[in-house]
């Protein structure tokens, strides 16, 4: 168990606290508020379900999804789509010569999120400058990243890259297998 307070949690991305953030990946009691991140922060990017007037899908069938049902989809999505990250950026640092777990990445993702909770918030008060704390996110993430992997900043920013373009890969393959799927629904209905 981690000595580290809840506030301190928090406030480790913040400050870029190598140290902090090598405690909290590797405190298996941070995962629940890891978790709690990753929904605030998925629900605060699913908001705008509620501003777009909801997606429409006229090739399927001309189906509509509303607004609430673009936000439930868009909450799961981004969860999944955390976790998948996750789970690849693991593999991709041990390919580094790090040492990391899933929980691990993911645990240092979720706290780094910090920094996009608050401009997210920033932007409901009307003022668009989240793409400056998304970097300062980012370099949090990095430091977190070597602080417990054993791999250094260059390799672990490599490392998420090549995280990232293996995760929108495996999203494709996913989106398509379920395209796939719902078309051969469709047919065989007809």
């Amino acid at each position: 168990m981690s000595s580290m307070t809840i506030t301190d949690k928090l406030l480790a991305p913040l400050k870029f606290d190598k140290e902090g953030l090598g405690a909290i990946a590797n405190d298996e009691s941070s995962t629940g508020l890891a978790y709690v991140l990753v929904i605030v922060t998925a629900i605060l990017s699913s908001l705008t379900a509620f501003t777009s007037g909801g997606t429409q899908f006229g090739g399927i069938g001309g189906s509509d999804i509303n607004e609430t049902g673009q936000f439930i989809v868009n909450l799961i999505a981004t969860i999944i789509m955390y976790l998948l990250f996750s789970w690849v950026l693991a593999f991709v640092l041990r390919g580094f010569g790090g040492t990391s777990t899933t929980m691990q990445s993911f645990r240092m993702l979720a706290f780094s999120l910090v920094w996009g909770i608050i401009g997210s918030i920033i932007a409901l008060a009307g003022l668009n400058i989240g793409f400056i704390f998304s970097i300062l996110g980012f370099i949090a993430f990095i430091i977190g990243l070597t602080s417990y992997s054993g791999v250094k900043a260059f390799g672990a920013f490599i490392a998420v890259i090549v995280a990232l373009i293996i995760t929108v890969i495996l999203l494709m393959i996913i989106m398509f297998i379920l395209v796939l799927a719902i078309l051969g629904t469709l047919f065989a209905a007809s």
